[in-house]
């Protein structure tokens, strides 16, 4: 069977690989998305729901076994008439009904789901959805409030996004849905735009309200699981950062060379520590 939507599966906190018989040696070099009959998804479908529940630890404490079971119903039914991406889509929303965060498939756990990106990357702050990031081709974006994707608006947006990502808390799906939501297949598949490869952004660009065509770019690069690191920039992004006066506090040292440090806030009465990684230092030990 095929590698390709569920090769990422995290189920229970457990990494899940699906048989990859199907995939030649020059498919996989080439990273090009296989092309599969309705069979073959169905087979794929049927063994996810097989395993689910043999590997997660109690996989229906959150949503009924027939809730499962009817929605896999439905989506077998409706293959045949679904794109690649909409089929993906529809089993990220299945596992998502587990109701746990170790529990979901995600475009960023695997390459072989060969979603894309928009050349920006965007954040859930306060006040609004905003494009925190850019690629130079589209520096100008970086700081814009984003106020419609397609004809929905942002909070529109986020609640179709929402089911589809397996979530402990409501700031798991804030933080995952504006990555879901820069990747043309996921916006596609939602009935956000049109095609699978583009998509029209409505923005607020200092008080100024913009209509952007954005366009498919690299593939979706695979993140680690248990690490945020959607604060670096791909080579040649800029950084809605860069218009402020000095670094946030959190980046003033390094998160890379160093492991853990504290201060106390001046004139607040506030100590802020911050542990990058849980080990002890060269020259002194965390206890």
């Amino acid at each position: 069977m095929l590698a390709s939507a569920l090769r990422g599966l995290l189920v229970g906190a457990t990494l899940l690989w699906l048989p990859a018989d199907r995939l030649g040696a020059q498919q996989r070099a080439s990273q090009e998305p296989p092309d599969l009959s309705s069979a073959e998804w169905r087979a794929d479908l049927d063994f996810m729901m097989e395993n689910l529940p043999k590997i997660h630890k109690n996989l229906y404490h959150a949503t009924q076994k027939t809730t499962f079971d009817s929605a896999a119903q439905a989506l077998s039914d409706r293959i045949p008439q679904m794109t690649r991406d909409e089929i993906i889509m529809g089993m990220m929303r299945i596992v998502a009904l587990a109701g746990d965060g170790h529990t979901n498939i995600y475009p960023t756990r695997d390459r072989a789901v060969a979603f894309h990106s928009l050349p920006i990357a965007m954040y859930f702050f306060k006040d609004g959805l905003y494009i925190r990031a850019a690629d130079s081709s589209v520096a100008t974006l970086a700081g814009a409030r984003v106020l419609k994707i397609g004809s929905s608006s942002a909070h529109e947006a986020y609640e179709r996004v929402r089911p589809f990502i397996g979530r402990d808390n409501d700031m798991a799906a804030l933080f995952f849905a504006p990555q879901l939501l820069a990747m043309p297949e996921v916006l596609h598949a939602l009935g956000l735009t049109a095609n699978a490869d583009s998509a029209r952004f409505e923005l607020e660009i200092s008080g100024v309200r913009k209509s952007v065509w954005l366009r498919a770019g690299a593939p979706t690069l695979p993140r680690a699981g248990d690490t945020d690191d959607t604060w670096r920039l791909p080579v040649g992004w800029v950084d809605s950062r860069e218009h402020t006066a000095r670094e946030p506090l959190w980046l003033s040292q390094s998160p890379d060379s160093v492991l853990w440090w504290f201060t106390e806030i001046p004139g607040r009465r506030t100590a802020y520590v911050q542990i990058n990684q849980i080990r002890d230092a060269d020259s002194v030990t965390i206890e």
